[in-house]
């Protein structure tokens, strides 16, 4: 009897890895969210692989444009992406202007404007190695200036 209750118990338990390790994979892509003055900037970072294997789903015309030009420069490693929306509509916004600066864990910076295509504002980056990043952003929207910064951990 003990002995089909300890197997009983290890195939519980061994079940119950699988199924959290097959909840991990379906977990979304990291996203930090900031409001500011009215409104809401998500930011995404991906690695090139992952945002590519996203977009083939949706936009396979897309996802060749976007692999043609990551072949043009291998040394970037991940795809920054940040939309806007205004708080009180809930509109996308598709005018500003968004520039980013990355400083890595060498403290070495990186600094692009980013490009509006499809639905939200992007760019490559090269965040080869592992450890903090820190991510300043400035945008302009109409007549406004937001500037902020936050962490992001690879």
């Amino acid at each position: 009897m003990k002995t089909f209750l300890h197997f009983s118990l290890a195939i519980l338990f061994s079940l119950s890895i699988l199924g959290c390790a097959a909840e991990e994979k379906k977990l979304p892509a990291r996203i930090k969210e900031i409001a500011i003055d009215g409104y809401k900037l998500a930011f995404e970072i991906l690695p090139n692989k992952d945002f590519l294997d996203k977009t083939k789903k949706t936009d396979k015309e897309l996802a060749q444009g976007e692999e043609a030009m990551l072949s043009m420069d291998k040394s970037m490693t991940h795809h920054f992406a940040v939309t806007i929306k205004d708080e009180k509509t809930g509109k996308e916004i598709t005018d500003a202007t968004v520039k980013v600066k990355v400083i890595t864990p060498k403290k070495e910076d990186q600094i692009k404007t980013t490009m509006y295509m499809t639905n939200h504002f992007c760019h490559y980056f090269k965040l080869a190695e592992k450890g903090k990043y820190e991510i300043l952003y400035w945008v302009k929207i109409k007549d406004k200036d937001f500037k902020g910064g936050f962490y992001w951990e690879i």
